[in-house]
């Protein structure tokens, strides 16, 4: 048996119920309360590449940067931005052009959800 498509991410969190609020309007999934400690997210639409986020509760706290992070993509960027924000965002590092290969010319801002956890909006190629 070969490891062919990604079936969720999971994700740390000290207060689940805040963190499955957030990203639940964020990402427009929608909320499927299981067992302790976990909150499901589902996409509703087959247009998003992770189709399920597992929300767990954790004792321990964050200590240092997720070494692994959600990356969106918006055709508007600076709405988007606002849109986070008004849910509970901190804004990291503002929106600024990366010209990287791998970015491909696009503006990036790195953003905290409520926690704390980085993740990064971009703005769709020119």
């Amino acid at each position: 048996m070969s490891l062919t498509t990604s079936t969720a991410m999971t994700m740390d969190c000290a207060d689940v119920e805040v963190m499955a609020d957030f990203w639940q309007e964020a990402l427009g999934y929608e909320q499927r309360r299981v067992e302790e400690p976990y909150i499901r997210l589902f996409k509703p639409r087959t247009d998003r590449i992770i189709y399920v986020l597992i929300l767990q509760t954790v004792a321990e706290p964050k200590t240092a940067k997720h070494r692994v992070h959600l990356d969106l993509a918006s055709d508007d960027l600076d709405t988007e931005i606002e849109r986070l924000v008004g849910l509970g965002a901190t804004v990291l590092t503002p929106a600024r052009r990366i010209e990287a290969e791998t970015v491909g010319g696009r503006r990036v801002a790195v953003l905290a959800d409520p926690e704390g956890g980085e993740f990064c909006v971009t703005g769709l190629a020119e």
